[in-house]
């Protein structure tokens, strides 16, 4: 989210942000986001900076092509805080850079949400958010998986699904807030659709699984099941499916909805919009990767082609309930 609008004068080789309180930020010399390394960068960062050559240079190099076709669209602050919250605002610019890769009307007015999407007269706003596995001493935070050394056997390990699946709808939940205040604020207007946009990578274990984590933290389609009698033989299991769910319970016992597309109240939030890459693991072509999830009855619909790359589910009735189908673009 952000607070100012975009102020840039040319200062030689370089662009110098005014921050709008008569102070400027750091000057970005020839389009770089790298030009030195604060106290406190984050580790990517530091990794990124420091590489004289390697695939940790390319990533570099391509982090600063990116950021030149982003600049425009970025708000005051964005490369003073890019080395201390790395995967968060390479995200935000990653889906600005894949939305004009996809040739679609992109601005950044402010204040007011990330980015905004002109899409066959209806104007489609995003907010991005790259949730972290929370603070380690948290019970409920999700542990880094264990990497056994070369040459050692590999060893088998508990995926901590729960945890997973509770920083997701955290992120959700703090994106479905963030827009309720601005349509109070009236920087969104009652016609306007709304997409949360959530990058899972900075999850342990979450990208693997994306699929199954954006149907467990939104319409509530939990764990597998499978049902064995007693007398089967050569037919299989006699039942399985997957748990309906509402809620995901934390270790203190407060709860985070799982069915946030599903609720009437949050109408108002047209879609949920997946990504599970980052800087140094991209697809061929730019949003390749993203996975659209709609509201079950949006208050304003988007059809999939409004993010024509990647996947999408498209929601039927089904009985008391719905049917997510995963659909990809031609």
């Amino acid at each position: 989210m952000r607070e100012h609008s975009t102020g840039a004068c040319r200062a030689g080789s370089g662009t110098l942000f005014g921050r709008g309180d008569g102070s400027s930020s750091r000057l970005v010399v020839n389009g770089s986001l790298f030009e030195y390394l604060p106290d406190g960068a984050s580790p990517t960062y530091r990794a990124l900076f420091e590489a004289r050559a390697g695939r940790n240079a390319e990533t570099r190099e391509l982090c600063d092509e990116h950021w030149r076709r982003f600049l425009h669209l970025a708000d005051r602050n964005f490369a003073d805080r890019f080395p201390f919250e790395f995967q968060q605002r390479w995200f935000e610019m990653y889906l600005g850079v894949s939305l004009l890769d996809m040739g679609l009307e992109v601005s950044a007015p402010k204040p007011g949400p990330d980015l905004l999407v002109r899409h066959n007269g209806t104007r489609i706003w995003f907010e991005a958010i790259a949730p972290t596995a929370g603070d380690p001493a948290h019970p409920d935070a999700v542990p880094e998986p264990h990497v056994a050394p070369p040459g050692a056997p590999p060893v088998a390990q508990w995926v901590p699904r729960d945890q997973v699946a509770l920083r997701i709808a955290q992120a959700i939940r703090r994106k479905i807030d963030a827009f309720d205040r601005y349509r109070l604020n009236r920087r969104i207007e009652p016609n306007d659709a709304c997409i949360i946009a959530v990058n899972v990578r900075s999850i342990p274990h979450a990208w693997m699984d994306l699929i199954d984590y954006f149907l467990k933290t939104l319409y509530g389609i939990g764990d597998h099941y499978v049902v064995f009698h007693r007398d089967a033989r050569d037919d299989g299991p006699a039942d399985w499916g997957r748990h309906a769910i509402e809620e995901l319970v934390r270790q203190g016992g407060a709860a985070e909805d799982a069915i946030p597309l599903v609720r009437p109240e949050n109408a108002g939030i047209s879609a949920v919009l997946g990504s599970r890459v980052d800087a140094a693991n991209l697809p061929n072509r730019l949003g390749d990767d993203l996975l659209l999830c709609p509201h079950v009855a949006p208050a304003i619909p988007i059809p999939a082609t409004s993010i024509p790359r990647g996947q999408y589910f498209e929601i039927q009735p089904d009985g008391d309930g719905y049917q997510a189908r995963l659909l990809g673009h031609d």
